[in-house]
């Protein structure tokens, strides 16, 4: 019994599939506006083409200015650093410079002093050797 009513369920659906079907009728003047809607519809492709080909080449020639820009300031902002490090490296240079004149003068100077004070070293050890008292001030300082 259920395969009767499920056949006949079956059989009444298809046959109303049917009657929810129309036939439309198709006429010149249909097929000429689908004529103009696909003219129209290419002249619109050909127009957004064109538009989006000139936004293009727009962006582009934008991109490359901007490029350009950025790559000029890159590059002086590069030359900026680089006065800057040598600029650094003057500086540094002539501080060394500086330092090293210093340790030289101070030798040059000291040498004169030193031959001098040897000299007065050595005349106080002879003097001291006529003097019991000056020899005696040496000894306890270290000198003779």
């Amino acid at each position: 019994m259920k395969k009767f009513i499920s056949l006949a369920s079956w059989f009444l659906l298809m046959g109303m599939g049917d009657g929810f079907t129309q036939q439309v009728s198709y006429t010149s003047e249909d097929r000429d506006r689908i004529i103009k809607l696909e003219s129209e519809l290419t002249s619109l492709r050909n127009e957004t083409k064109s538009e989006l080909t000139s936004l293009r080449n727009e962006t582009k020639s934008e991109l490359t200015s901007l490029r350009n820009e950025m790559m000029t300031r890159f590059d002086s902002q590069q030359r900026q650093m680089d006065v800057f490090y040598w600029g650094f490296g003057i500086t540094i240079s002539l501080i060394l410079f500086l330092f090293g004149y210093i340790i030289f003068d101070r030798r040059t100077v000291t040498e004169p002093m030193r031959d001098k004070i040897q000299s007065l070293l050595q005349s106080l050890r002879e003097y001291a050797n006529e003097q019991p008292k000056l020899q005696e001030i040496l000894r306890t300082h270290g000198i003779l």
